[in-house]
C-alpha cells in the first residue's frame, strides 16, 4: 500500500498541498490559543495560565507532527490543531459561565434595584423610613411636621399643606357646601274642604 502511495506523496503537487494545508491548520491553532487567552481574561480567569496551557499543547502537537512526516507538513498542522482543540475542550468545561462585564452589569442592576427599594431613607442616618413618619426612629431627626389643621404629615419646607390647602399662619380653606336643588313634584296642593251647610237645619217662625 505504501509502495502505491509513495509516488503520490513524493509528487510536487502533493507536497505543496500538504505544506499549504499544514500551515493553515498551524495558523488556526495559534489563533485559537490567542482566542482562549482573550476569552479567559474576559471571564475573569487567568488568561496567562490558560495561554500557557494551550501553548504547551501546541508544542506537543508540533513535536508529534514532526515525528510523523510521512505525509509532509500536514501532520504538523494536524498534531498542533488537535492538541489545541483538546486544551480548548478542557477549558470549555471549567471556564466561568459569565463574562466579567456581564457580571458587573448584573451587580450594578441589583444595586440600582436595592437603591430603588430603599429610596425612602433618612437623610441623616440612611435608615429606612415611611412616608408618614414625623421623625426618624433611628436618629430622631425631624422629617416632617403635622399640619396645624388636618394633622397630616407634611414636609417642613412646604409653605402650604397639599391636603387641606392651609398655609403657615393661615386657616384652611373650607369648601362651601353646595345647596341642593329642590325638585318639584308637579302636584298642586288641593284647597281645604269648606264645611257644607247643614240642609237639615230648621228655621223658626
Amino acid at each position: 500500500m505504501s509502495d502505491l502511495l509513495q509516488p503520490v506523496i513524493d509528487s510536487p503537487a502533493f507536497k505543496s498541498a500538504s505544506l499549504g494545508l499544514g500551515l493553515l491548520m498551524f495558523l488556526l491553532s495559534i489563533a485559537l490559543v490567542f482566542w482562549l487567552f482573550r476569552d479567559a481574561r474576559r471571564r475573569g480567569s487567568s488568561g496567562i495560565i490558560w495561554a500557557l496551557v494551550a501553548g504547551f499543547a501546541l508544542l506537543v502537537g508540533i513535536i508529534i507532527g514532526f515525528s510523523k512526516l510521512d505525509f509532509g507538513f500536514v501532520t504538523v498542522g494536524l498534531g498542533s490543531l488537535g492538541m489545541v482543540l483538546l486544551a480548548l475542550l478542557i477549558y470549555t468545561f471549567v471556564r466561568p459561565a459569565d463574562f466579567v462585564a456581564d457580571a458587573q452589569e448584573r451587580e450594578l442592576s441589583q444595586r440600582l434595584l436595592e437603591a430603588e427599594l430603599e429610596k425612602n431613607a433618612c437623610p441623616s442616618c440612611g435608615a429606612g423610613i415611611e412616608t408618614d413618619f414625623l421623625i426618624c426612629p433611628s436618629c430622631n431627626i425631624t422629617l416632617r411636621r403635622p399640619c396645624e389643621y388636618c394633622s397630616r404629615p407634611i414636609k417642613t419646607a412646604w409653605a402650604t399643606c397639599p391636603y387641606c390647602r392651609a398655609g403657615k399662619g393661615k386657616q384652611a380653606v373650607a369648601k362651601k357646601p353646595v345647596p341642593k336643588k329642590r325638585t318639584s313634584t308637579g302636584t298642586a296642593k288641593k284647597p281645604a274642604n269648606k264645611p257644607k251647610p247643614n240642609s237639615s237645619a230648621t228655621f223658626k217662625d
